[in-house]
């Protein structure tokens, strides 16, 4: 079936009128038979070309919506519209997808499209539309969803109204984006910028910043703040190779174990670690740098040998004033 527009569709009327009027004038007078030939074939041309014409054109359309689908598809993009005069929402095949919900027995929704949104996020999501239709401008927000199976993923949610023809909002359009595996990258390659690779630590600049932070905070009726150095002394002496990166991870196990609440251990050089007493004093500070040191001393299993490791450790303390 083919749609024409009004235009279109008096044009083919007047046509087929020109026809009728053609084939009436042959039966009551058969000798203008000849006059009739061109103008009706002239039709037939013009009938023809037309249905052919737009044929193209819907098979050109469907095609264009078939490779919009595959696109959105392939980029894990979705888009839906909500219709702010009737209520009505439609929502493109990807983001039944995304949603994870059969395009066939799932409710067309906005509060739909909320009741998939993670029960955390679902109150600023809302607060973002509804921000956008009180003020007119866009909205951008990042979310979870929680698929029917009970997995989350991230998406990212843009969209804007669209004034009518008076210049009201009338409909709500936006897009939804699977960006799951980006976020996941995006947070590995952070987490990889400021930790160590090998022990799993802060490393020094994330130690840096931490303290910083710390020390501009700090209230003058709190407790102290307190840093204990360990530097693990002449161990390429002794061993080298895995044998060193295993003594290193033995001494970070060893670290690790010491901590008490509210401490932060980061691996500020080689062979160098710190420990961050949040909540300290001078005295404290010392007897944990003790504890620490004599949890070092116990001699290590190293491929079959007892490693004593020779290791320096201090504290220091923020000036209280």
């Amino acid at each position: 079936v083919l749609e024409v527009s009004g235009v279109e569709f008096l044009g083919l009327v007047s046509e087929i009128g020109v026809g009728i009027v053609a084939v009436f004038l042959l039966m009551t007078v058969p000798s203008t038979l000849p006059l009739l030939v061109l103008p009706t074939i002239a039709i037939y041309i013009a009938l023809r070309s037309r249905i052919q014409l737009r044929q193209e054109a819907e098979a050109a359309r469907q095609e264009g919506d078939t490779q919009l689908a595959m696109a959105q598809r392939v980029a894990l993009l979705g888009n839906w519209e909500w219709n702010l005069s009737t209520g009505d929402c439609s929502w493109s095949e990807e983001t039944y997808r995304i949603l994870g919900l059969r395009h066939d027995a799932s409710e067309r929704s906005y509060e739909a499209l909320l009741r998939s949104i993670h029960p955390e996020d679902r109150e600023r999501v809302n607060r973002a539309v509804h921000d956008a239709l009180r003020t007119g401008e866009a909205f951008h927000v990042a979310h979870r969803i929680r698929l029917p199976d009970g997995t989350q993923r991230i998406l990212e949610q843009q969209g804007e109204i669209v004034p009518d023809g008076a210049g009201g909002g009338s409909r709500l359009t936006a897009t939804i984006q699977d960006v799951t595996e980006r976020k996941t990258l995006e947070a590995q390659l952070a987490r990889q910028a400021l930790h160590d690779p090998m022990t799993g630590f802060p490393n020094r600049a994330f130690a840096l910043d931490h303290l910083a932070k710390l020390l501009a905070s700090r209230r003058p009726d709190q407790e102290l703040l307190a840093v204990v150095l360990v530097d693990v002394e002449s161990i390429g002496a002794q061993l080298a190779g895995q044998a060193r990166d295993d003594i290193l991870l033995e001494v970070a196990l060893r670290l690790r174990a010491c901590l008490q609440n509210g401490e932060m251990v980061a691996r500020f050089g080689v062979t160098r670690f710190i420990v961050v007493l949040e909540s300290s004093t001078a005295d404290f500070a010392m007897t944990r740098a003790g504890e620490i040191r004599d949890s070092l001393r116990v001699p290590l299993d190293i491929e079959g040998r007892d490693i004593r490791l020779n290791v320096s450790v201090s504290a220091a303390v923020s000036n209280p004033a």
